[in-house]
């Protein structure tokens, strides 16, 4: 499956998957040459294949002067999820300043958003790694469609509502060893913790002290006994030292038997990040 196919699906769920599950596949594919059929058989990964989909760019039809628009209207229309003035308003912002300035001006939002399955925080950052991979003018409008998309159902902000404006970014000193222990013991539904923490430690050198105690304190918070954890996970343990070829076993037996959905290749993937 190309990267645009997985640009024109929508969200299915709350937002998009398809976008994050294609760069855990990517990325798994890269690592583990000796698996990378099995992964990118995509028809294994419903929400990956399965999914509403578009036939093109939906501000093209949308009839409005957006040169008249200014940075400022363009950001509320975003944010404050208007549509579909909000796809215009996503793809005009991209066209003047690149797509990453957009995603990246709610850094700090998704971060502070962070909460239950973590999507603010983790499909944020799959916005932000697949920039690189885009190639031409309709992937770049079709991917900042798909972010206002995520924005309308993670980080959107109602007229008014000043809460994020009061957040701090801090807390106590915590243990990050004991919050991965918590993580391993219960990854959540789906892995969503397990996947989050992945995230996390992904991008811990752009996260400065205090972000990064904020970050965890949020983690711990969702990594609790849960009757949706994913216990179908079966655990595996190789004898003596971890090794990477023990790691790659356990990644293509989960891969070619783990559950049909997308979040597999992506809990796999993130699984990696921790591995690292």
């Amino acid at each position: 499956m190309t990267l645009s196919l997985c640009l024109r699906r929508t969200a299915y769920f709350a937002e998009t998957h398809a976008i994050k599950g294609w760069l855990a596949i990517e990325r798994l594919r890269n690592r583990f040459p000796a698996i990378a059929a099995v992964v990118t058989d995509y028809a294994r990964w419903n929400q990956v294949l399965n999914a509403p989909s578009v036939d093109g760019v939906i501000s093209e039809r949308v009839h409005w002067d957006r040169g008249s628009l200014d940075d400022r209207r363009l950001s509320m229309m975003v944010r404050g999820a208007v549509y579909p003035m909000a796809y215009v308003a996503a793809v005009e912002s991209a066209r003047r300043h690149g797509l990453r300035a957009l995603i990246d001006a709610d850094a700090d939002r998704a971060l502070g958003r962070l909460g239950n399955l973590g999507h603010s925080y983790t499909v944020h950052k799959s916005f932000v790694e697949v920039v690189e991979h885009l190639d031409g003018d309709e992937q770049r409008d079709l991917c900042a469609e798909r972010y206002a998309e995520f924005v309308a159902s993670q980080l959107a902000v109602n007229d008014g509502s000043k809460e994020d404006d009061k957040l701090v970014f801090d807390g106590p000193e915590i243990d990050r060893d004991k919050v991965i222990d918590s993580v391993i013991a219960h990854p959540g539904f789906l892995g969503h913790s397990l996947i989050t923490l992945g995230y996390l430690l992904r991008y811990r050198r752009e996260l400065d002290a205090a972000r990064w105690r904020f970050a965890l304190h949020r983690l711990r918070a969702i990594a609790v006994p849960s009757p949706k954890d994913a216990r179908e996970v079966e655990s595996q343990r190789g004898p003596g030292d971890p090794t990477e070829e023990t790691l790659a076993r356990v990644i293509a037996t989960f891969v070619e038997n783990g559950p049909r959905e997308v979040h597999t290749p992506t809990l796999a993937d993130a699984a990696c990040d921790v591995w690292d």
